[in-house]
């Protein structure tokens, strides 16, 4: 199935990073409430904490992205600021990039954060921010770089799946797909892998060889990245339908449902204890939630952008017009909504029931369903 290819050696080097003191900063005042305390009590939220990214200058916030138990704000600088996401203290600030470069495919694992910058992947400390490792590959990365305890799989823009002893950084193998074709997500593991592709396969393969051991095909091109929940894998295509296999046995596969959503996907499903959330493009965004036993769709929020937090069996949805929009799974009922005008940066959180909102000034706040 996989076409094996020599060993080569991987050349590192080290990613120029720059620290800067927060008195260089005009801090954002965030006295000014993202959503007034008014409309939090109607909306039946608390506020946990609230934070500001520092900020300078012609600078604004362009990433939250929740990892574990911290939440990571990024400016379009490359400022980033880590924070404790259940109190909101700041565990370490610095620059993760030079100026102008983009960072793409941020993840954690075994509290190193991961993330891609170019032809690289720089290594964090989570609990310092202290670069541990950067390394470059002669080739461009399609996806995030994840890791088992033994190795690192970094999918390239060579269309070939590149695995590299964990240790040493060195290449051990790659792999291509069967038809050559883009490998767009990769999920570890330390019994198996999966991997799925641009023309809509879907592999597993043992970590520590290029052996197969399953194939499966989707329609068309698989979307974002494949989410692993215990032995169930969950994941889009780009034709409009969402997937559920069960993988519980190594070497097979068992097809458990698929469903078509209404519109183009553009991102990966958003898994929860029970329920799966997928959004869509038509003439507007919608967002889907879907039973994840049976993939039967329970209800649709037209103009939909995203899942922020589930709580209590209620979905808590960010809207295109800046609406919170609450959700009842069980009766399908708009439980009701509030104006979330002020909020145009959002993390999805699908381990807990906080919320996290913030602005391109650099504001974020953590919010709470009450009982």
């Amino acid at each position: 199935m996989f076409r094996l290819f020599k060993y080569s050696l991987i050349f590192t080097a080290l990613l120029l990073v720059f620290t800067r003191s927060n008195d260089s900063f005009a801090g954002t005042d965030i006295s000014m409430n993202l959503v007034s305390p008014g409309l939090l009590e109607a909306a039946n939220l608390k506020l946990v904490w609230e934070s500001s990214l520092p900020m300078k200058k012609n600078e604004s916030m362009e990433q939250m992205v929740i990892l574990g138990d911290q939440i990571y704000l990024i400016s379009n600088r490359n400022f980033a600021m880590a924070l404790d996401r259940k109190t909101g203290d700041k565990i370490f600030n610095r620059t993760i990039a030079l100026e102008g470069l983009i960072i793409e495919g941020i993840i954690d694992i075994n509290d190193q954060i991961i993330y891609v910058v170019g032809n690289r992947y720089v290594e964090l400390e989570a609990k310092t921010g202290n670069e541990k490792k950067s390394t470059e590959v002669g080739y461009g990365i399609e996806s995030p770089v994840v890791r088992n305890n033994s190795f690192f799989y970094v999918s390239g823009t060579d269309r070939r799946l590149h695995v590299l002893k964990a240790e040493e950084r060195v290449e051990f193998f790659k792999v291509a797909s069967e038809n050559d074709a883009m490998i767009t997500t990769v999920v570890p593991g330390e019994d198996y892998i999966i991997f799925g592709t641009d023309k809509g396969d879907l592999y597993s393969m043992l970590p520590d060889s290029p052996k197969s051991l399953w194939k499966f095909n989707a329609a068309d091109g698989l979307v974002g990245q494949v989410v692993r929940d215990g032995n169930d894998l969950y994941f889009s295509s780009k034709d409009m339908n969402v997937y559920k296999i069960d993988a519980s046995n190594m070497y097979s596969y068992k097809f458990v449902w698929k469903t078509l959503v209404p519109g183009i996907i553009q991102k990966g499903p958003r898994v929860t204890r029970n329920m799966v959330y997928q959004n869509a493009f038509s003439k507007n965004m919608s967002v889907s939630a879907m039973d994840k036993d049976t993939g039967r769709i329970i209800w649709e929020v037209a103009g939909g952008v995203e899942l922020l937090a589930e709580s209590r069996g209620r979905a808590y949805i960010i809207t295109e017009d800046n609406t919170l929009v609450v959700m009842h799974n069980a009766s399908a009922k708009n439980v009701y909504s509030a104006n979330f005008a002020d909020v145009t940066r959002y993390a999805c959180n699908t381990m807990d029931s906080k919320i996290y909102i913030g602005d391109k000034a650099g504001r974020i706040a953590c919010l709470e369903p009450l009982n």
